[in-house]
């Protein structure tokens, strides 16, 4: 069976931060759900096929913001109609079959202007969802306030420039932070905000990340001869 895959995605920063075996199983779900996005949860068989072991919470929790539990061992990948489909439509008989597997699955979808799916109904079954990031949960490194209001500068910023954190992003980054120390901690957030990056960068990477671009003057250029006597 064929499918359409989202080429743009190994740019998408989201994707960038999975970790292989997030990035390995979305690949496995996407390739054996079903016609409307659906994988029945099969532990076993996944970790045999993909010839490793898999810590499924760490895993499914950097996946949470692209899947939606539907029951404890079925799980929904939200994006897959849109990407697959772009549209669906009733009057379409190719289609039949994909509102027939929604309506098994009891997902119920908005439906935006010409067949676009805009979103889904919220979760069941008692499954809960992902809970908010904070600060608190993930214990910041250093107690000080000062560094406190610039860690949240940084998660505003990132919100800002509609590049979120992720829970994996920021758990790398607070390793990074014990690393540096609080005082360069503190300056390289405050210059990653000013600067408008996305990421984290000392003052040395950035400047060996400028490259000096090469001269086109060809053979106008002049060029420093050393002479040596005989």
């Amino acid at each position: 069976m064929k499918r359409f895959t989202e080429t743009t995605k190994w740019s998408n920063p989201w994707f960038q931060e999975l970790s292989y075996q997030a990035k390995l199983l979305w690949f496995y779900i996407f390739d054996n759900c079903d016609n409307a996005g659906v994988w029945i949860v099969n532990k076993k068989l996944a970790e045999f096929q993909l010839g490793m072991t898999i810590n499924w919470d760490a895993t499914f929790k950097e996946l949470s913001i692209n899947i939606e539990f539907l029951s404890r061992d079925k799980l929904w990948i939200k994006s897959f109609i849109s990407e697959q489909y772009r549209k669906l439509s009733q009057n379409c008989k190719g289609h039949d079959h994909i509102f027939e597997l929604l309506n098994k699955h009891e997902i119920k979808i908005q439906w935006g202007p010409n067949g676009v799916p805009m979103g889904s109904r919220p979760h069941r079954h008692g499954v809960p969802k992902e809970e908010k990031v904070n600060k608190e949960k993930f214990k910041l490194p250093f107690e000080s306030k000062e560094f406190s209001d610039a860690w949240d500068s940084w998660v505003s910023h990132r919100k800002d420039i509609k590049q979120p954190l992720t829970p994996t992003s920021m758990n790398r980054q607070i390793e990074t932070f014990k690393q540096w120390g609080e005082a360069k901690s503190i300056e390289v957030i405050n210059r990653s905000i000013l600067s408008g990056y996305q990421g984290l960068f000392e003052s040395k990477q950035k400047d060996n990340m400028r490259q000096i671009k090469p001269s086109h003057k060809g053979l106008e250029e002049e060029i420093p001869i050393k002479v040596i006597k005989v």
